[in-house]
């Protein structure tokens, strides 16, 4: 099995907790207002009426977003937890670095790999079913863009590896990037070829993309690797 450093994503965890709260508490707001609309309405009549029901439509579109919000979390946290066990199938020759962190900013990785087949910086999305496409510029679910530009995210997450360890150790050393698609039902046809230097791929497929590639790194250089990454997570 894999060696795993660092630890889950708190930024996933909280913001899960936090949208959560939010949204009870607007939950919790309405259920209140409902409970006074007979005493609003006793004593400011049509005009109560109209102003509570404004105020209800205000806070059931908060409590969707926030609804909403706490959901795309939640689907987040597990798509990494599903990830993780993928990878945890590797040998020992590999290790796993969850939740990078740059001190410098507040950027993050979500899994860095590194083995006898090189090193992978790996971006899990949850999003839930469609298929996924490429326009020519960036990656679309649906024939939609995606709210971000997750291609050029995940080549920023590979050169930032890339160049921490040219300064930590001087060695140039190529950095795969990808991009993985944690729920079952997202469907794709781009293979092992990359997109934009990016390789994308379903959760089921990412073990054969690995195990695939050509022997990159030898043990001692491996090490090295380890050693230099373990700085950037929590252990």
């Amino acid at each position: 099995m894999a060696k795993v450093f660092g630890q889950k994503s708190k930024y996933l965890i909280f913001g899960d907790i936090k949208e959560f709260v939010v949204a009870f508490l607007c939950m919790v707001v309405i259920l209140v207002g409902s409970l006074s609309m007979l005493k609003i309405t006793k004593s400011f009549g049509t005009f109560g009426i109209a102003i509570l029901f404004i105020f209800f439509l205000f806070m059931r579109k908060e409590f969707d977003k926030h609804d909403e919000r706490s959901h795309q979390f939640y689907r987040g946290r597990w798509g990494e937890y599903d990830v993780l066990d993928e990878l945890k199938k590797l040998s020992d020759e590999y290790t796993i670095f969850q939740d990078v962190q740059f001190p410098e900013s507040k950027w993050n990785i979500d899994f860095v790999l590194i083995g006898p087949a090189g090193i992978f910086t790996i971006e899990v999305k949850s999003h839930r079913g469609g298929f996924i496409d490429f326009n020519g510029r960036e990656l679309t679910m649906r024939g939609q863009v995606f709210e971000k530009n997750i291609l050029r995210q995940a080549k920023s997450g590979a050169f930032k590896i890339h160049d921490y360890i040219l300064s930590k150790t001087g060695k140039d050393i190529f950095v795969n990037a990808v991009l993985v698609f944690s729920h079952h039902l997202v469907k794709m046809r781009f293979g092992f070829r990359p997109v934009d230097n990016v390789f994308v791929v379903q959760k089921e497929f990412l073990l054969p993309l690995i195990t695939q590639q050509p022997p990159r790194l030898d043990s001692r250089t491996i090490s090295i690797l380890e050693e230099n990454l373990k700085l950037l997570v929590k252990i």
